[in-house]
């Protein structure tokens, strides 16, 4: 997609192809002082909790496939060190389904990528309780951990978000495993940010001494905290061919895909609610 920055008010016209769908409409664009506009790449393993555990499953297998493609990119060899394409496996649970999918070809392909800096493994498998004992805490590291001893990589980092927070005794764990970074989110559902604020770096300090540097960030409401709002009443999530057919013209293209999705009535009542605010005439 392609931004246009005005430096004065003026009139353009704007035209946006995606795949299916192309719009061309004339659009006012206000003078806007020049800004920079950071990307981050990122997903989120919640299993079950936003689709059936299979669904997501498939979505992360497929997150992983995009994230090798990007850092294996021709486009990734032109860019500079601060703009390359990064990206964290945040939990190796999505790396054996990227694995159990793409074979040995991924795998050397997502080998490549880690090597070359592109992507970087978590020391942790999922977002885990903080209520295991010593014993699961260590077993969780070991598969990330042999997996890195085998294809000669690092293992410095751990990810783990959205968890009410972790017992003293995993700082030891990361430790051992080699981990000198732990990024988190700590739930405030739940839990609580140390200090009472988030966006602090400090030194985790274990049982034993040793110490994981660690950086709690924002989780949810993180819009309220920088002055706005969090409710995404803007924000619709569709399937890619319900996204064709709220903005279809085609008789036999509607009937295409009416025919294909059969939805009740509930559905098509929101499917006319979308294409009323396209200006678009409802379905039936």
């Amino acid at each position: 997609m392609h931004f246009v920055v005005a430096k004065k008010q003026r009139s353009h016209h704007s035209t946006m192809n995606m795949k299916a769908i192309y719009t061309r409409e004339r659009i006012t664009l206000h003078r806007q002082e020049p800004f920079t506009l950071f990307i981050i790449q990122h997903s989120h393993i919640d299993i079950g909790y936003t689709e059936r555990q299979e669904v997501i499953t498939e979505y992360h297998k497929q997150f992983l496939e995009q994230a090798v493609d990007m850092a294996l990119s021709l486009e990734q060899q032109t860019r500079d060190s601060h703009s390359r394409f990064k990206f964290m496996c945040e939990g190796f649970w999505a790396v054996e389904q990227y694995l159990s999918k793409t074979g040995s070809v991924g795998k050397s392909r997502l080998v490549e990528a880690l090597k070359n800096g592109s992507l970087e493994l978590s020391a942790t498998y999922l977002h885990m309780t903080e209520l295991l004992d010593e014993g699961h805490m260590r077993d969780i590291l070991k598969p990330v951990a042999e997996f890195a001893r085998e294809v000669g990589v690092p293992l410095l980092s751990a990810m783990s978000c959205d968890v009410n927070g972790f017992s003293w005794g995993m700082a030891d764990a990361l430790y051992d495993a080699g981990v000198k970074y732990l990024s988190t989110n700590i739930n405030t559902h739940h839990g609580a940010c140390p200090f009472g604020k988030p966006n602090v770096p400090f030194y985790w300090e274990s049982p034993k001494g040793n110490r994981i540097l660690v950086w709690n960030g924002l989780t949810y409401h993180k819009a309220n905290l920088l002055g706005g709002k969090d409710d995404f009443k803007n924000l619709v999530i569709v399937h890619k061919d319900i996204h064709r057919l709220i903005h279809a013209t085609q008789q036999e293209t509607i009937q295409k895909y009416l025919h294909y999705f059969s939805l009740n009535s509930m559905q098509l009542r929101k499917l006319n609610q979308l294409r009323s605010l396209c200006k678009l005439d409802k379905v039936i």
